[in-house]
């Protein structure tokens, strides 16, 4: 049995100065892999994998992190079949992060304003066209439907076998919280009885009912949040960072009502997502980091992790590991640095940035 897996390359260029930010290139790569006899004969008795969430239970990767807790991680184990790598061209960039369902079939938006249902051969079966960009991952639920948000300020949700439109679900204009636009940049999760949640450019993260999109609540931000939402099953809460580089910017939510049950602050804007884990006790990690633009600002207390720029146009960052520890009080356990230099051209030139992983 032979899938097909996709590998993105994508690297956020941001730029604060006021309030700007931009997108690098990226490049979509796919290629084979095959399971191990005894895998395809355990998926094909039970065409099931674990979710403690409404999430597809045939998909080896339903959601972007995989999971509920946004572990990243698959007890699917790669072989290399010898097969020859395909290439599925779109007609712009691709800057999300693919699912693939039980049968290999990848599902992708792209900055072409299409959403893509391709085969594991890399055939288009089905695409959709949008109103904007989609740079934000899609969602497989276990009701046969494929869910994704896009630059048009829309979350979608298909037919996933014909790509036929259930529901669409239009944000609040961005004038609503002095915000300046409403992408749905942050990838959306399901909660333990289905609903969906989605961060939106508006400044709001909304849940929405998974059967017909109608809005359940709206917790609203100082800034964009592009973080995508971890949902504890446990205590029913979602966790997820926010763009605003200062105060209180990682939270947990009531997942029923959109209520803050705390929040922290992370020294620096969270555009990662938050991980969750169960060893010992229940802790967030999330990684953050601090940015700044020339003129470098002099340094304060809440801002730790500024560091000087080298040249005109370039930003630069130390990214701070954290982990905030328990359900109902935020604790600082520990805190990691970590610096990578990675070189992107974005909507304003060539420029140089720490980038988060």
């Amino acid at each position: 049995m032979t899938l097909a897996i996709t590998v993105v390359c994508r690297c956020r260029h941001v730029i604060q100065e006021g309030l700007a930010a931009g997108i690098a290139a990226v490049i979509l790569v796919l290629g084979p892999w095959s399971m191990s006899a005894a895998q395809v004969t355990a998926t094909a008795q039970t065409s099931n994998f674990t979710y403690v969430v409404p999430l597809d239970a045939a998909s080896p990767w339903p959601k972007f992190r995989r999971d509920a807790q946004q572990s990243g991680r698959s007890p699917v184990l790669p072989t290399d079949s010898g097969s020859s790598p395909w290439v599925f061209q779109t007609g712009n960039g691709v800057f999300s992060s693919p699912v693939i369902d039980g049968d290999g079939t990848i599902y992708i938006g792209s900055a072409d304003q299409y959403f893509y249902s391709i085969d594991r051969n890399g055939h288009a079966r089905w695409k959709l066209m949008v109103g904007g960009i989609i740079d934000s991952a899609a969602l497989l639920d276990d009701q046969g439907r494929v869910i994704f948000g896009a630059g048009d300020g829309r979350l979608y949700a298909l037919e996933r076998n014909t790509g036929k439109l259930k529901w669409t679900f239009l944000a609040d204009p961005p004038a609503v919280n002095r915000a300046f636009i409403r992408w749905f940049e942050g990838n959306v999760a399901i909660g333990s009885d289905g609903a969906i949640y989605a961060p939106n450019d508006n400044f709001c993260t909304y849940a929405v009912a998974r059967t017909n999109g109608q809005p359940l609540w709206c917790s609203r931000t100082w800034d964009q949040t592009w973080s995508s939402p971890a949902f504890d099953p446990a205590s029913n809460a979602l966790l997820i960072g926010n763009n605003f580089p200062f105060l209180r910017n990682t939270f947990a939510l009531d997942a029923a009502t959109g209520k803050r049950r705390w929040a922290a602050q992370a020294h620096g804007s969270v555009v990662a997502s938050p991980l969750l884990t169960t060893a010992g006790s229940r802790r967030m990690a999330v990684a953050a980091c601090a940015i700044t633009s020339m003129p470098a600002p002099p340094r304060r207390a809440m801002e730790p992790s500024l560091s000087r720029v080298p040249t005109a146009r370039s930003t630069r960052c130390v990214p701070t590991m954290a982990a905030f520890a328990g359900r109902s009080t935020p604790a600082l356990p520990f805190a990691r640095r970590r610096r990578s230099t990675e070189t992107a051209t974005s909507t304003w030139g060539p420029a140089k940035a720490s980038c988060l992983y």
